[in-house]
């Protein structure tokens, strides 16, 4: 998609590499700073490590912690109540999800007074990704006193947004996800299936596959040949590849799943999904799944989260998709017709 939208312009690979190294470290940097402001005054001296660590950790969507000093896996729950830490490994989370070619061309918008479509649609995206997730998580689970029903507003809201947050392949908690509804499960497993953008720190199909499905579904519904995104044209390769991609992954996913509920690792299909779909996209939220699974299971997973993180789906369509020969070009297969509906 970034090709194609480039307007022809190749991307700047060394000044992007340079803005890579730079960039994450600042990002890392800045947020173990601004947790340090919490957390030494909590700890003292010994809250600079875990400050440290949280940041690189929300960064790069990896979602480890080291708050099981003050509750046994607990993630972030013991912090539920502090917006100020939440908010700031929201934007921690936000920043390595993005992608560094969306940074670049963000941090080089002075100059160029242009964005890339990439960066316009992976900016679209996310936003309603986030915004959406939030405000449905808010109404969800806005009774559910074993998640936010026993909050106040702004605390409730705060959780919503870092539930649809951390779902993009953080995978911090900061309430218990054993005790959501089903509905929120499902929500969840959506958000972690599609992840976050191309070139960045999280998993899952990506964003913009995600938006050129959807866009091709309603380009059918409306009876275009094309799909079109913000006025742009995207070729039919990439909307095959995209389709191919989600596909392959949510089969990936649906087997997975069968393979915990079947093995007894989860009680119920919606856990075993959302489990599956936090192992695809190396998310690393639990319903308590993975804690009560046998070997079976847990290879199947360690299958799928290196399936998900390296991007074999990817890679197999790497290895089976050539270019056709000049004379295979001129080929003319017969023209199938097949209903659909």
């Amino acid at each position: 998609l970034a090709s194609e939208s480039s307007g022809g312009s190749g991307l700047d690979i060394a000044g992007l590499l340079k803005l890579t190294i730079i960039f994450t470290f600042a990002c890392e940097a800045i947020g173990a700073c601004l947790l340090a402001i919490r957390f030494v005054p909590m700890f003292g001296v010994n809250g600079i490590w875990p400050s440290i660590f949280c940041a690189i950790s929300a960064y790069c969507n990896a979602g480890f912690d080291l708050f099981g000093m003050l509750m046994k896996d607990g993630s972030l729950i013991p912090v539920q109540h502090n917006p100020y830490f939440l908010t700031v490994v929201m934007l921690l989370i936000i920043c390595g999800g993005l992608g560094f070619i969306v940074w670049q061309d963000l941090l080089t918008w002075k100059r160029k007074k242009i964005f890339h479509f990439h960066t316009k649609v992976v900016l679209v995206t996310t936003a309603c990704l986030l915004v959406g997730g939030c405000v449905l998580f808010l109404i969800i689970e806005w009774s559910n006193p074993a998640t936010i029903g026993n909050m106040n507003f702004i605390d409730k809201v705060v959780n919503s947004m870092f539930q649809s947050v951390t779902c993009r392949t953080a995978g911090f908690a900061s309430f218990n996800q054993t005790e959501m509804h089903d509905t929120s499960k499902l929500l969840s497993t959506l958000l972690m299936y599609i992840g976050a953008a191309p070139g960045s720190t999280g998993g899952g199909i990506k964003n913009t596959t995600a938006l050129i499905i959807f866009m091709t579904v309603i380009s059918v519904i409306r009876g275009d040949e094309d799909t079109t995104i913000l006025g742009r044209r995207v070729s039919h390769g990439t909307v095959y590849r995209s389709l191919a991609v989600a596909v392959l992954s949510g089969m990936l996913l649906i087997v997975v799943a069968a393979v915990l509920f079947k093995t007894g690792a989860a009680t119920t299909m919606v856990d075993a999904l959302y489990e599956s779909a936090s192992a695809f996209g190396t998310v690393g939220l639990t319903c308590g799944v993975t804690a009560n699974s046998g070997p079976a299971a847990l290879i199947a997973m360690i299958v799928e989260m290196y399936l998900g993180r390296v991007g074999p789906v990817a890679f197999a369509l790497s290895l089976v998709m050539r270019k056709r020969t000049p004379a295979s070009r001129m080929r003319l297969d017969p023209e199938a017709k097949i209903w659909v509906a």
